[in-house]
């Protein structure tokens, strides 16, 4: 009986075993190099509004400015945050989320429209969900928005 050499089975094992630590070794370097998300979830309106003055604002910072100026009520000034979110990142669900929101909580009808509209012809079920929240609810007695609701739940049983 032939029995295989395992030498070929040790060095197949070693290399990527050396691979692996190669690799989970740049991806911990490279995580060093990036912003530490959970800093930016924690820091203050005044420390993000100087990191935006300083021209260091990444599509991160404006997202958690965004988070904080809705959580004190400026529901138009952080529309305008997760406005700019979504001028660098484009399909960021969170940031058109919170956007359509803070445009229902700051009562300018129209740009909330607008916005919806938008929403609707290429995030359906995003559409329905964001209608189905109780921000949006003074909204819905108006023809245009219930026209536009059924539209989104029509489009994303597609």
């Amino acid at each position: 009986m032939l029995q295989h050499p395992r030498i070929p089975a040790l060095v197949a094992l070693a290399v990527t075993l050396a691979l692996g630590s190669f690799f989970f070794w740049l991806g911990s370097a490279k995580s060093n190099a990036t912003p530490n998300f959970s800093a930016s979830r924690q820091a203050s309106i005044e420390q993000l509004e100087l990191a935006i003055a300083n021209s260091t604002a990444d599509a991160t910072t404006w997202f958690f400015y965004g988070e904080r100026l809705r959580e004190t009520g400026r529901f138009s000034h952080a529309a305008q945050a997760y406005r700019k979110v979504l001028e660098t990142e484009p399909y960021h669900r969170e940031a058109r989320f919170h956007c359509a929101l803070s445009l229902a909580q700051s009562g300018n009808g129209d740009e909330f429209f607008a916005f919806m509209d938008d929403v609707t012809r290429n995030f359906a079920k995003m559409a329905v969900d964001i209608f189905e929240r109780r921000e949006v609810a003074q909204y819905l007695s108006q023809q245009r928005f219930q026209e536009m609701r059924r539209e989104a739940q029509n489009l994303a049983m597609d």
